[in-house]
């Protein structure tokens, strides 16, 4: 993630420094370029941060529904076990 953002920042001195660099009407062709990555990188970030999103509620529901399933599962063992001890005590 650490490397990600260095190049992030050499790509922002590199374009900062063409943008100093250069002549008035390369500098709006520049600002334009600057304008639509700024624009897709937000969206793109958008994007996944609703797919990490929408996977993190996915596992919680699968957590839900397996803790669901164990209760489930606890409560017919231990309504086993006391027919089993009553059938026991009957005889």
């Amino acid at each position: 993630m650490e490397i990600i953002l260095e190049f992030l920042i050499l790509g922002f001195e590199i374009f900062m420094l063409i943008y100093v660099t250069t002549s008035g009407a390369s500098v709006s062709a520049l600002s334009i370029v600057a304008h639509a990555l700024g624009f897709a990188l937000a969206n793109s970030t958008l994007a996944i941060a609703i797919i990490l999103n929408i996977m993190a509620y996915y596992t919680i529901f699968c957590c839900i529904v397996d803790c669901i399933r164990h209760l489930k599962a606890s409560a017919d063992e231990d309504e086993f076990r006391q027919a089993k001890e009553q059938i026991g005590a009957d005889d």
